[in-house]
This record gives C-alpha cells, sequence and structure tokens, in this order.
C-alpha cells in the first residue's frame, strides 16, 4: 500500500530524476480512423501538460506545508506569550527578566512575520509561473486545432482531387 509520502517522492522523482520513457513513433497508416488518431494526440498532450505543471504543483504544496507549521507554531509561541502574561500579571512588580522575554519574544515575532511574508511570495511567484504556463498550454491547444483544421480540409481536398482524377 502506498502512503501520500511515497505517491509524492515517486512525482518528485518522475518530475525531478530520469526523463520519461521514449515513446515508439506512431505512423498515422497505423490508425483506421482519424477519431482514433485524435485520441492518442489530446491524450499525449494532456501528459505533457502533467509533466510540465507537476514540479509547480509538488512545490506549491510543500510552501503549503511550511505556512501551515509556521502557524502551528505561531500558536504555540502565542500560549506561551499568554502564560508569561498571566505569570507576570499575577506578580505586583514588573520584572527586568520579563521585560526581555518579551523584548525577545517580539522580535522572534517579527522574524516569523518576515518569513512568512517571504513564504507568501513566493507562493504567489509560483502561482504566477503557474499561470503563465497554463496560458501558453492554452495558446499551444489552439494552434494545434488550426493546424489539425487545416490538415483535414487538405486531405479532404486531396481526397477530391484524387476521385476527380479517377473519373
Amino acid at each position: 500500500m502506498t502512503t501520500d509520502k511515497d505517491k509524492k517522492k515517486k512525482s518528485k522523482d518522475k518530475a525531478y530524476g530520469s526523463p520519461p520513457p521514449r515513446r515508439k513513433h506512431v505512423d498515422i497508416s497505423e490508425f483506421s480512423n482519424f477519431e482514433i488518431l485524435w485520441f492518442d494526440l489530446s491524450t499525449k498532450v494532456r501528459e505533457m501538460y502533467q509533466e510540465l505543471n507537476q514540479p509547480l504543483i509538488d512545490k506549491v504544496y510543500d510552501q503549503k506545508h511550511l505556512l501551515d507549521q509556521m502557524f502551528k507554531h505561531s500558536d504555540v509561541q502565542d500560549a506561551n506569550i499568554q502564560k508569561l502574561d498571566d505569570t507576570v500579571h499575577e506578580k505586583t512588580e514588573a520584572l527586568d527578566v520579563f521585560q526581555k522575554i518579551f523584548s525577545k519574544i517580539a522580535q522572534v515575532e517579527e522574524d516569523r512575520k518576515t518569513i512568512e511574508m517571504r513564504l507568501e511570495a513566493n507562493v504567489d511567484s509560483v502561482m504566477k509561473t503557474f499561470a503563465e504556463y497554463q496560458f501558453k498550454f492554452q495558446q499551444n491547444d489552439k494552434q494545434f486545432k488550426t493546424m489539425v483544421s487545416l490538415n483535414s480540409q487538405h486531405l479532404f481536398l486531396c481526397f477530391i482531387l484524387n476521385f476527380s482524377i479517377l473519373l
């Protein structure tokens, strides 16, 4: 039974490891039906799209995991701060030690916020890159459909020309 960790490792190995296996060349004459050829081509385009975008998807999930860890760590720190605050307020006199602790906690919180902002900027960058790839894919898909349409028109004209020659 494979776990999510194994799946993630396999997807990363596929994305960053060895190149995809070579496929044998498909001869158009092997297909008796244009729909089968179209299905095969669209399947290959989907596979290519998945192979190109898998590293981006993995990075987004990794960034999300890091943000979740930061939020959990922040919650623990908030609880500790609350405990210290309660302890200090129970005392009638303020101690220098607690002032130092509060300043250190404030510094750690500030560092956490800067790291969180950097992580969010990285996630935004990955999402923008993903959107660019998606736009490029859509443009390539439109060009491909145009080429297929022109090719089918060309085949039809060749058929008519051959038919007229036979007559």
